[in-house]
């Protein structure tokens, strides 16, 4: 057992991870994982922002403590379904299970910045949009307690806090938005909540207007909904059936079923080229399809619950995960294996979204909690470059001065 210069934290191995406790709390936060044998030595920098480690697997590894792990948590008691942050990264919008409403809160200084009203409607899981000015948000609700009749689909000025306009109603609740790249358009599906053996709706609505441009050729309930980058396509998840599709935009048709998913879709995302898509289901599975073959490519493994949502960084690099076993995931998309795994959620993880730059990731919870983790971490050349500027270096005594001609000579040499 270690303790940090400031005596805050304490680092405490056991077999190959060394788990970072709290001192003044006694909270323990996520280990430091990625040893192969057991871990034999530990040690802080003398500013304790660096851990070394020494282990059996014959490495001593150094670790930047403080590049990831949970730096903001945004607590308000009632459960979480979604969570979206602006596109300069100021803000977050935060969305409750009814009697709450639509927060939004300054990431810089964690300030409740507005709380929309939204009538006893809940946000749909994972049902928030911020359209590409950072200006609006399109948000998908519902009536727990009365599906069929309590949906409300709504465009909010984030700025004053005043509806823009509420569009009409489908046959089926609200369960998923998006916006399209030039946020002029955006894609709105349903599902119904109350019986099985029915689907949903797809349609593609005019933002300006608040008109529907066109209904998709589709009774699959849908789960979730994302854009190419170009806008001329999309793709949908359904639980129901299944399923994912990929659509034509501009027709309205369906280019492809994907009808062999390993249990109901939650949400959907296209890989970092397009030529692929990534699924994420209630069996725990995240999987990979090619999008012109619809072959199954890979799965992603390591969830024990159904998977909530998924966020690609925008380096296309890291794929993110969220799942009602209360663990958010980093993926190594090239490799497909686990970069990092932060637990404690309380609840399930309905939501994920990177910010901006990628440094943040925000996962929303049934514990009542959105979560702000830092998932950056320095380059290794950065980090040597660090170390060689603020390694220790001891003062040398008057022999070693007057020897090496050190200046300054002590007195007398």
């Amino acid at each position: 057992m270690t303790v940090s210069p400031d005596g805050h934290t304490v680092l405490f191995p056991i077999g190959e991870f060394v788990y970072l406790w709290d001192t003044e709390v006694w909270w323990q936060d996520q280990p430091l994982a990625g040893h192969s044998g057991t871990i034999r030595d530990t040690a802080f920098s003398p500013d304790g922002l660096l851990a070394a480690t020494a282990a059996s697997d014959a490495t001593i590894r150094i670790w930047n403590i403080h590049a990831q792990g949970e730096t903001h948590r945004y607590a308000e008691g009632a459960p979480v379904f979604a969570v979206e942050p602006s596109p300069d990264g100021s803000r977050i919008v935060i969305g409750e299970v009814a009697p709450g409403g639509l927060l939004v809160i300054d990431t810089r200084t964690t300030e409740l910045l507005h709380r929309f009203l939204t009538e006893g409607h809940s946000t749909a899981p994972g049902a928030i949009a911020i359209d590409p000015s950072g200006r609006y948000a399109l948000v998908g609700a519902l009536d727990l307690e009365n599906y069929s009749q309590g949906t409300r689909l709504t465009l909010w000025d984030l700025h004053s806090g005043d509806v823009v306009r509420d569009f009409p109603a489908q046959v089926y609740p609200w369960r998923s938005v998006a916006f399209s790249p030039n946020g002029r358009l955006a894609l709105a599906g349903t599902q119904d909540f109350s019986d099985l053996n029915l689907g949903g709706e797809l349609v593609l609505l005019d933002i300006e207007t608040g008109q529907m441009v066109r209904q998709f050729d589709t009774t699959q309930d849908i789960t979730s909904i994302a854009f190419s980058r170009d806008g001329t396509r999309a793709i949908s998840g359904s639980c129901y059936f299944l399923s994912a599709a990929y659509w034509d935009i501009e027709t309205g048709q369906v280019i492809r079923i994907y009808p062999e998913q390993p249990g109901c879709t939650l949400d959907v995302s296209f890989g970092s080229d397009e030529t692929r898509i990534i699924t994420a289901t209630n069996d725990g599975s995240i999987t990979e399809w090619d999008i012109e073959t619809g072959a199954r490519i890979r799965q992603f493994v390591g969830h024990n619950g159904p998977v909530w949502s998924l966020d690609f960084a925008r380096d296309n690099r890291t794929l993110a995960s969220g799942s009602s076993d209360g663990s958010v995931i980093l993926w190594d998309y090239a490799t497909g294996g686990i970069l990092h795994r932060f637990e404690g959620h309380t609840g399930w993880v309905f939501d994920v979204d990177f910010s901006v730059d990628d440094e943040l990731l925000y996962s929303a919870s049934a514990d009542g909690t959105v979560r702000e983790w830092r998932v950056s971490d320095w380059e290794l050349k950065d980090l040597l470059g660090w170390v060689h500027e603020n390694r220790y270096i001891r003062d040398f005594t008057c022999d070693e001065r007057a020897q090496y001609r050190i200046e300054p000579l002590c007195e007398g040499n």
